[in-house]
């Protein structure tokens, strides 16, 4: 579920990370961390462009456990840093962050039809009572809708 509008970005970022995993390659870097039974049973998948950041850092790190160094994803702070120089060049006042995204996609979600049960699979919750929050949002729009209809009337 993605706006046709983004995929070209989301080609332009695949493709400029794949700059970084081949300039990684060459130089013997290009191995991803790896949780532990996916190392085991999938020893040579960390250096694989299937397993590599969609968003990596633009320097490499040294991965504290085994002490190897390697390019990780993009920092949290980094993100939300970049998000609240977006939010506020494009005028934004409320305070924004990118989890507010994530409520705002499955608003629009339910709003366009959906049931709550594809927002839960979305999210790979498994339990519907924390994925239900979304609804409040519909019940007042439901309210405010009925209150202008009557004040219209």
């Amino acid at each position: 579920m993605m706006p046709g509008s983004l995929i070209p970005a989301l080609h332009d970022q695949l493709a400029a990370a794949q700059v970084y995993w081949t300039t990684d390659r060459a130089e013997d870097r290009a191995d991803v961390g790896m949780p532990k039974p996916l190392e085991r049973n999938y020893p040579r998948a960390g250096l694989s462009w299937n397993w590599f950041c969609v968003l990596p850092q633009a320097t490499h790190s040294t991965d504290p456990q085994p002490g190897i160094v390697r390019r990780h994803q993009v920092y949290d702070q980094t993100l939300q840093r970049a998000f609240q120089r977006a939010a506020i060049g494009a005028g934004v006042t409320r305070e924004a962050t990118p989890h507010t995204l994530r409520h705002a996609f499955a608003n629009h979600i339910l709003q366009s039809g959906y049931d709550i049960s594809c927002v839960q699979d979305l999210w790979a919750r498994a339990d519907v009572s924390t994925t239900m929050t979304y609804t409040h949002v519909l019940k007042s729009e439901v309210v405010r809708f009925a209150v202008q209809s009557m004040q219209s009337s």
